[in-house]
């Protein structure tokens, strides 16, 4: 595999940090040479940017990432907040590959329906003239393209934007696991870095500012500060937790295993949402075979 990939970067970034070089100069070395986004990176650095700072400028990581690095850089974790975002990377990779294997052919099928199409319009219909075929041709393809790039586009969203542009999903369990994803998660790296729940509330909250649930969010960090526990406080703000996600907080809570809990919860969590993400992959070719057969019955009829 190549070693230029993320999956690499990073963890030798963590390598490098581990073995007491200073995180500017293990950019330095690992990053020199690269594209412009890790060029960038060392140029932020150097004017004094910190360590995740610099990467989420040069668009290096998202804000879920750079929340992971910040407190791993303040706490003196970085090269463990390195390490979840190789593996976080890693994962965008993976998803990445699946969604373009499984809509190469079906939109193969679609091109090849389309030129049929334009093919037969021209030949068998006296009133169609090739210029007309070949225009109407096009804007099936244009149509086609379209719909791709809208896939893409919602499928390598950054969990944030993800959660900020589909809320009204909010009531689906695949959203409130996402949800989860992000909250929880960075919930319980805040609190194992030592950061006291209602300010990690606080900071959870900033990375969906774009979200109805931004509010939401702060109301139960308030609470949180005015001394209520952590499982009042987010049930009092109607955020949308899965009911597993409810009563794990409050029973780990109370036994004073909140941070080890929700950790394996939340990797059970992902698997299951993991799933729901494939199910969506293997309903994308069946969108392009619909569209070959709306190609198909328009040359019929």
């Amino acid at each position: 595999m190549n070693r230029n990939t993320p999956l690499f970067l990073f963890n030798d970034l963590a390598t490098l940090i581990e073995a007491g070089v200073t995180p500017v100069s293990a950019l330095k070395k690992l990053a020199d040479g690269k594209d412009k986004n890790w060029q960038s990176a060392i140029t932020h650095a150097e004017k004094g940017s910190s360590f995740s700072l610099a990467l989420a400028k040069s668009q290096l990581v998202d804000r879920y990432e750079t929340e992971i690095l910040a407190i791993s850089e303040k706490a003196g974790r970085l090269p463990e907040g390195l390490r979840k975002i190789a593996v976080e990377h890693d994962n965008k990779r993976i998803r990445r590959s699946k969604i373009k294997t499984r809509i190469i052919l079906p939109f193969a099928i679609y091109i090849i329906a389309i030129f049929v199409r334009s093919l037969m319009l021209a030949l068998n219909d006296p009133d169609s003239t090739v210029l007309s075929a070949l225009t109407q041709g096009i804007m099936l393809l244009l149509i086609g393209f379209i719909i791709t790039r809208a896939i893409l586009k919602s499928i390598f969203l950054d969990p944030c934007s993800s959660i900020e542009k589909f809320s009204y999903f909010s009531n689906h369990v695949w959203y409130r696991r996402l949800f989860e994803q992000v909250i929880f998660g960075a919930l319980v790296w805040q609190l194992r870095s030592g950061i006291d729940a209602s300010a990690a509330l606080k900071r959870s909250a900033n990375l969906i500012k774009k979200s109805p649930f931004f509010k939401n969010l702060q109301t139960a960090a308030t609470h949180c500060q005015q001394g209520q526990s952590v499982s009042d406080s987010l049930s009092s703000a109607n955020l949308p937790v899965t009911n597993g996600g409810q009563a794990i907080i409050r029973s780990s809570e109370a036994s004073g295993s909140l941070q080890h809990a929700l950790e394996k919860y939340l990797t059970h969590e992902a698997k299951l949402l993991e799933n729901t993400i494939e199910l969506f992959y293997d309903w994308v070719p069946r969108l392009y075979y619909g569209l070959v057969a709306i190609v198909a019955i328009s040359v019929i009829v």
